[in-house]
């Protein structure tokens, strides 16, 4: 072998040994809860495994009609349907019910993600009983994990050691995701993710925001207490609070674009990853070639994979079909389910499929607009091809999706009942095509999101990487005045009598490390049990109103006459009594 050869398999050693020393063991958390979330999480899979990691995806499936792409490298481990959970959610309910408008009024939203909700509670507890597969994961001593926000993959982390974790959301933040790392919310002008408002909102708007976001909160915090049950449950009254092991995420990755969204404050563990999922776009085939070139333009149309086109009321596909029919010169490429229909018989110029290779279509140069119902991954597709769009929101996150489309200058949003009215929706498909400034928009919003200075897919890796290898970044968490760690703050052990007022046994402050020691002893037969106090004093900003936050901790019996540490009183497992006045 000449010198040249040597060294050049040298250098490939080298560099193989270089990529096997910084790989990491990760594990993704990717049940099928919505087409663009697993398509979200499982390009993260593909994107870490590309750049030479280790990458294991647990694939619970939670709704067996959710058929998007997952990773396609990634080793996957999946998790069968909880038949209970498979009767509950139902494709074909659900679909009815958003083609009637039944998911858009404030109370049916709420009553949607407690169905949800429950859903995931329910197959929580089934995905533990598969201990096989749970002491799997524990054996494989991942290095990171990432997931969506969830309560009951949380709880999994902390039960399979993993010293790190991410959060991947594949929508925008949510107010319990801002609560949990402590990211400002100020429902004033930052509006819920599943309302159609943005951030210049009337009064009656701030207060619904209002209103909605304590509704929300309170339904999931509901879904962490009923978590927080089970996993005590399976591992024991001393296992870790729920809501802290949320807040030791190292990062936070969102499926959004800062280009597009609306700004808000946010901190330092907060990323927006917008367009990871979006492929680079392949020719078409012949078939579809043939298709986009029988006329002018092409306008394609999917309403997703939830509320689907043959559950629409026949009805509206009449007025659809009318409609398109009176643009002679434009093919309407319709995601349409079921071929048995054969609904676009009768009218040349409009073509069904029941699968349409969305992003590689909205790439081409003869579509010129996209009639969809706002879902994320349509929405992040099209901003990423820069066509102008018409949006039809029906349920979710889709709402808000369709206002900032609005807002951005890029297209034209329609509510249900204004989209099944014939003039409605020819005079927003004339105005797409006929006023160019939506597509100038759309084509300038593309060239700035393909020329963005840190790239979705390099951030990814990067991001992921430093959290493997440093964890949880204690200068990423924000004072939260009340809160933990109890650092500076006033301890104080009482004794809780029967018949006579409480005795103070001992007082003290925490130290910066938010440590104390406590000594009391009681000697009374009235004595019940001790407790402790821990004062909290802050202005919250506010340099004229301060605040008191009492914090009761009930201490076990075993404890008394012992000296007390916030390592050997057991704080997480008792209940806490919040009082709170303010001067």
């Amino acid at each position: 072998m000449s010198h040249f050869g040597w060294y050049y398999l040298i250098y490939l050693i080298a560099i193989f040994h270089v990529s096997r020393d910084e790989a990491y063991k990760i594990l993704i958390y990717n049940p099928t809860f919505g087409t663009s979330h697993v398509k979200f999480l499982g390009s993260i899979a593909d994107t870490l495994v590309s750049a030479g990691h280790e990458v294991i995806q647990l694939a619970p499936i939670l709704f067996p009609f959710v058929n998007g792409t997952s990773s396609k490298l990634a080793r996957t481990i999946t998790i069968d349907a909880d038949p209970e959970i498979t009767n509950i959610m139902r494709i074909d309910i659900f679909a009815e019910d958003a083609w009637k408008q039944k998911q858009q009024s404030f109370f049916a939203m709420l009553r949607v993600i407690k169905r949800l909700s429950d859903a995931l509670v329910k197959t929580c507890e089934f995905q533990l009983k598969h201990e096989k597969i749970m002491e799997e994961m524990k054996a494989a001593k991942f290095d990171l994990a990432i997931s969506e926000f969830n309560y009951c993959f949380a709880g999994m982390i902390e039960s399979f050691h993993i010293p790190a974790h991410v959060v991947a959301s594949p929508t925008a933040l949510v107010e319990h995701i801002t609560e949990s790392i402590g990211v400002p919310n100020i429902p004033s002008y930052i509006p819920n993710v599943f309302t159609s408002y943005t951030d210049n909102m009337s009064y009656i708007q701030r207060t619904k925001n209002l209103i909605l976001m304590l509704f929300m909160n309170k339904l999931l915090d509901g879904v962490r207490n009923r978590c927080q049950e089970i996993f005590q449950r399976f591992y024991g009254d001393n296992f870790i609070d729920l809501k802290e092991k949320i807040a030791q995420v190292t990062y936070v990755l969102t499926n959004t674009d800062p280009l597009f969204d609306i700004p808000r404050p946010t901190i330092h563990k907060v990323m927006e990853l917008g367009g990871l999922s979006v492929s680079n776009p392949k020719p078409l085939n012949e078939d579809w070639l043939t298709v986009v070139n029988q006329r002018e333009a092409v306008i394609l149309v999917s309403f997703g994979t939830v509320a689907l086109s043959h559950m629409m009321p026949n009805e509206m596909k009449q007025m659809l079909l009318e409609t398109f029919d009176a643009f002679a010169n434009v093919t309407f490429i319709w995601k349409y389910e079921i071929e048995e229909h054969r609904i676009a018989d009768g009218h040349s110029n409009v073509v069904t499929a029941k699968w349409l290779p969305q992003s590689d279509l909205l790439a081409h140069s003869k579509v010129i607009a996209f009639l969809t119902h706002g879902g994320m991954n349509s929405i992040t597709e099209t901003l990423n091809h820069g066509k102008p769009v018409v949006v039809i929101p029906i349920f979710g996150d889709q709402l808000q999706n369709a206002v900032l489309v609005e807002r951005s200058g890029i297209g034209i949003k329609l509510t249900l009942p204004e989209a099944q009215k014939r003039g409605k929706l020819y005079d927003a498909i004339y105005n797409i095509i006929t006023d160019k400034s939506y597509a100038q928009k759309a084509k300038r919003l593309s060239n700035m999101i393909a020329k963005r200075p840190n790239p979705a897919k390099e951030q990814l890796i990067k991001h992921v990487e430093f959290a493997a290898q440093f964890g949880q970044i204690a200068n990423f968490d924000p004072y939260e005045c009340g809160g933990a760690p109890y650092n500076g703050v006033t301890v104080e052990l009482w004794d809780d009598d029967i018949f006579n007022f409480d005795d103070q046994l001992d007082s003290t402050h925490t130290d910066r490390s938010g440590k104390f020691q406590l000594y009391g002893e009681t000697r009374e037969v009235r004595s019940i049990e001790p407790y402790l106090l821990i004062r909290h004093n802050c202005d919250n900003g506010h340099h004229d109103v301060r605040c008191t936050y009492t914090d009761r901790y009930d201490v076990p019996k075993s404890y008394q006459g012992m000296t007390y540490n916030l390592g050997k009183v057991d704080l997480k497992s008792a209940t806490v009594k919040r009082k709170t006045k303010c001067y």
